[in-house]
């Protein structure tokens, strides 16, 4: 898999993000539809699934915090990571 998928001007679009995106669009709709099926469909439903977005996306960045550490001023991670070599070693 291509981590870059491609770029529009200084934006780097990486496969991981659109493959993460396809999942919640993927799942939601089918959430969506599964409820509407069962007739269960209401407000309660539609605010689970928000706080679940919502939720994963904060854990998601927690945990790369956790385990990659702070970004530095020059945009590089202080601990050790795949994507090092991209950054200056000053």
């Amino acid at each position: 898999m291509l981590p870059v998928l491609f770029r529009v001007g200084p934006v780097e679009v990486y496969s991981y993000t659109v493959c993460l995106l396809t999942a919640f669009i993927v799942v939601g709709w089918l959430a969506y539809h599964e409820a509407k099926r069962r007739l269960r469909l209401n407000e309660d439903t539609l605010m689970v699934g928000s706080a679940g977005l919502i939720g994963a996306v904060l854990g998601s960045k927690l945990g790369m915090l956790v385990f990659l550490g702070r970004l530095n001023s020059g945009g590089c991670y202080r601990l050790s990571h795949p994507m090092a070599q991209h950054c200056s070693a000053g």
